[in-house]
């Protein structure tokens, strides 16, 4: 086997070639990640965004307890969002920001659902909630952060692997 790019006869190891470095043909480095189903993907989204909601936000705790809770919870969603978005964003080639926008729908259907729960017990409990799903909107905007790390850290390895 020779090499396409420098021509050099003696070429093994790995699928790369010994002189030039160059991916040779028919030796694919990197997993073809498109031909993954999007719909897992999906579902991973929606579930990281509602428990990423659930265990951050929402707790299990009573809406009193909740109003009591310090700004380090709000911190702590948002960093979980993050990573949320990189984790079920990375590697794959296209629609990984409407991806992102999965995960933040989960956070929201999981907030919706606590209201309902919530107004059940107190009607009054979420008088403003329009606002309140603004302000989850804006605490899950680093998901997009996280699909655009995952972007990155996609492009760098694809540049890596092409020689």
């Amino acid at each position: 086997m020779t090499c396409a790019r420098c021509g050099n006869p003696a070429v093994a190891g790995a699928g790369h070639c010994l002189n030039c470095g160059a991916v040779l043909a028919g030796a694919s480095q990197i997993p073809d990640l498109r031909k993954a189903p999007l719909g897992r993907r999906y579902l991973a989204a929606l579930g990281a965004g509602l428990l990423v909601y659930l265990c951050t936000l929402y707790r299990f705790q009573t809406y009193a307890e909740r109003n009591r809770a310090g700004p380090g919870v709000a911190v702590a969603f948002a960093g979980l969002m993050l990573m949320a978005g990189f984790a079920v964003t990375l590697g794959t080639p296209h629609r990984r920001y409407f991806i992102a926008t999965v995960a933040l729908a989960g956070a929201m259907i999981g907030h919706v659902f606590v209201i309902f729960l919530d107004c059940q017990i107190d009607p009054t409990n979420h008088n403003l909630f329009p606002f309140e799903l603004v302000f989850l909107a804006i605490l899950s905007a680093p998901v997009y952060a996280g699909a655009g790390a995952a972007h990155l850290v996609d492009w760098l390895r694809q540049r890596r692997f092409r020689g």
